[in-house]
């Protein structure tokens, strides 16, 4: 027989489970972020996109390393500007794309950078919802 206790503990685990299920998130340095449990992966918004014009290079993080919060993890490169890619979680990248080393300007907001695995849950819930994001641009573009 399970006690009650243990129940609401397995209750809870479903609860928090269930709350990361693809679920989409931004950053202020115009990333997104997806978790489905502890899996996760990153690309560039569709403000970074325009920003940076037709990319040129991209320099990815190898699988295995592990990032912090804040901590750069790699760079993109256009005509326009140098883009620095921040961690936006504790990570550990599991999947690197590949196909962008050879060719970077196929990068496109619909592409993720790469896949990582985390349970730092908590930063990934302070990070901003798709509304939040676009307020934050809104008010970002009104500074210039």
């Amino acid at each position: 027989m399970i006690s009650i206790t243990k129940l609401k503990n397995i209750t809870k685990n479903i609860i928090l489970f269930n709350n990361y299920c693809t679920t989409v998130r931004y950053t202020d340095h115009h990333q997104w972020v997806t978790l489905e449990g502890d899996k996760g992966s990153i690309g560039i918004s569709s403000v970074a996109d325009q920003r940076l014009g037709e990319v040129i290079y991209v320099e990815l993080p190898s699988v295995g390393e592990k990032f912090k919060t804040n901590q750069p993890i790699g760079t993109i490169q256009s005509g326009k500007d140098v883009w620095e890619i921040i961690s936006p979680m504790n990570v550990v990248v599991e999947n690197v794309n590949t196909n962008l080393k050879a060719a970077p300007e196929t990068l496109s907001v619909d592409t993720p950078l790469f896949s990582f695995k985390s349970s730092d849950y908590e930063t990934f819930d302070n990070l901003m919802t798709k509304e939040e994001y676009e307020v934050y641009v809104r008010n970002e573009n009104k500074k210039k």
